[in-house]
């Protein structure tokens, strides 16, 4: 059941209009790594961390001095053990700042040979030692594949077994693996996005079970959590294949998986709504990519968190949003919620299947956009993937984002810009409310540089995990960064933080913390503090920036 206290008023949307907004879009000075990138992860201390274009390279991306992305640089990582180079994965920033990265669809072989495996491996990697550690899956799980998941409001990862209703949890702190109740799910995890919501339940989109939706109920006893219907969508948000010709055997030969499709992606709005977004099918007539039933517009869909909570009600707590324009849909794409309370998503180009089209593309990505010149090969590509902002009630399309020759990875920056494709940033159009900023009720006067402090606020983890893409790819931002900008200089340096006290979004007036270790090369001196959400920041806090052994209050 939600409380009505988790609702947010709807006069707290900005309005705008159907016209494209005033955005730009800014290529990178310092360029992208050659073989492009896949995705990236936004680590505590403000830096990227990618998987590159040729599956293990990988590559921190850090802002310059002054906390400028545009003038950013890649800096070369560690690569993963060599029996573990994956592609479609699961997982993301734990709440000790180090990242998860579970299963995988695909392994690469050689070179660029990618084998559906659904593969039970995992890693986690230490951005501070720059160091991969294998980490076992749950117990009796063979495989895992690109799995749905999501962190839950008490710091426990949520992890899905793709082909599987089962589920199961992980302790973060002891990396232990639970398995939870399922019961009342209505179909298997497959392509599923996992959307987590204010009162800490789990709302997806069921694809081979559409237009049926599901809220994820936990509890603090494993046994028993549940399932509970969400209602159905007004239209149908997934896009089937001809399941015939796609029976892929996996768990070495002794299971078939037929894939039902793709979703797009979803995203939780400061208003207290769900943005959903659908797939199109592809064009008739190619064979293993045909649509079971022919569908040409991408559909959306928003869900309503009050009429979700009424028990019994025949009001749907689904509505329909509008339509992609010309064919076009966001089936297995990005999202991010923009700090204007805008959602940036990026559509599939029209007749395209993205499922089929950019699966093996993404292995030496050249996704190109026009202020960037890469190679010929890459410059020559054709399809152009389209960028549009949902503003509550249309989709705004915007043409400097667009992007050629392949899908273009997103992310939501510390700045409240979105990264694209490791490429170029692009910037929106209006501003939040101030009732969606972090606030800082308690911070050290004084810091120093190497020391660890604790800081206390509200809304540290913002109104959203801000990203989502569909299943695999899934990213979230919903943790606090603390900036601190030196007064003198303007130099800005962020500080690593780590053991939150929630995961959980849109915690208002709850009071949460979280520790934060200062860089021990920062520049000493008069300086002000800001806790960062999804790109939205609190007031500003002075501070003194001093030796190292200077304690906090």
């Amino acid at each position: 059941m939600f409380s009505k206290n988790l609702l947010f008023a709807a006069a707290l949307l900005a309005g705008s209009s159907v016209g494209a907004l005033a955005q730009t879009v800014t290529a990178l000075k310092n360029g992208s790594p050659f073989d492009g990138i896949v995705y990236g992860f936004l680590l505590t201390d403000g830096s990227i961390f990618y998987q590159g274009g040729l599956l293990n390279d990988w590559y921190i991306f850090r802002p310059d001095k002054k906390g400028s992305y545009v003038n950013g640089t890649f800096f070369p990582a560690a690569g993963l053990p060599a029996d573990y180079i994956p592609y479609a994965t699961s997982g993301g920033v734990l709440p000790d700042g180090r990242v998860l990265l579970i299963g995988g669809e695909y392994l690469l072989k050689s070179e660029i040979n990618l084998k559906f495996v659904l593969t039970n491996k995992m890693a986690i990697y230490d951005p501070k030692a720059d160091t991969w550690t294998m980490v076992d899956p749950p117990k009796g799980w063979g495989f895992i594949g690109d799995s749905p998941w999501t962190m839950l409001a008490d710091g426990r990862l949520l992890l899905g077994q793709k082909t599987t209703r089962r589920a199961a949890v992980l302790d973060t702190a002891t990396l232990t693996w639970t398995e939870v109740s399922i019961a009342g799910k209505n179909d298997f995890n497959a392509e599923e996005g996992w959307t987590l919501l204010p009162d800490g339940s789990v709302l997806t989109v069921d694809v081979k079970d559409h237009p049926n939706t599901e809220r994820f109920i936990p509890s603090a006893d494993p046994s028993q959590s549940q399932w509970v219907s969400a209602g159905q969508t007004p239209a149908n948000l997934q896009a089937s294949l001809t399941n015939a010709d796609k029976a892929i055997k996996y768990d070495n030969g002794k299971k078939v998986y037929h894939p039902p499709g793709e979703v797009g992606p979803a995203i939780l709005r400061p208003d207290g709504t769900v943005f959903a977004t659908g797939a199109v099918c592809g064009t008739p007539g190619n064979g293993p990519n045909d649509c079971q039933v022919v569908t040409t517009v991408g559909h959306t869909a928003i869900f309503n968190i009050g009429l979700g909570s009424a028990a019994g009600s025949s009001t749907s707590p689904w509505t329909a949003g509008p339509d992609f324009p010309n064919g076009e849909g966001a089936g297995d794409s990005y999202a991010n919620l923009l700090p204007n309370g805008h959602v940036l998503v990026e559509a599939n180009p029209a007749g395209t299947l993205n499922d089929a089209q950019t699966r093996f593309s993404r292995v030496a990505n050249h996704a190109i956009h026009p202020a960037i010149a890469l190679p010929a090969a890459a410059a020559a590509a054709t399809p152009t993937w389209h960028f549009y902002e949902f503003d509550g009630a249309h989709l705004i399309y915007e043409p400097a984002a667009d992007f050629t020759g392949g899908q273009a990875s997103t992310l939501l920056l510390p700045t409240g810009e979105v990264m694209l494709n490791g490429q170029a940033v692009y910037a929106s159009s209006g501003t939040y409310l101030a009732t969606w900023e972090p606030t800082v009720t308690r911070a050290p006067v004084h810091v120093g540089g190497g020391g660890t402090y604790k800081i206390f606020g509200t809304q540290f983890n913002g109104l959203s995990q801000a990203n989502a893409f569909g299943d695999e790819l899934q990213i979230s931002t919903n943790y606090p960064l603390v900036r601190i900008t030196n007064t003198a200089s303007g130099d800005v340096a962020y500080a690593h933080t780590h053991d939150f006290s929630s995961t959980g979004v849109a915690t208002r007036d709850k009071i949460v913390s979280t520790m934060f270790d200062v860089p021990r090369n920062i520049e000493r001196g008069p300086s002000t503090l800001v806790v960062v959400a999804n790109g939205i920041p609190s007031r500003p806090v002075n501070i003194n920036v001093g030796a190292e052994d200077v304690s906090s209050n």
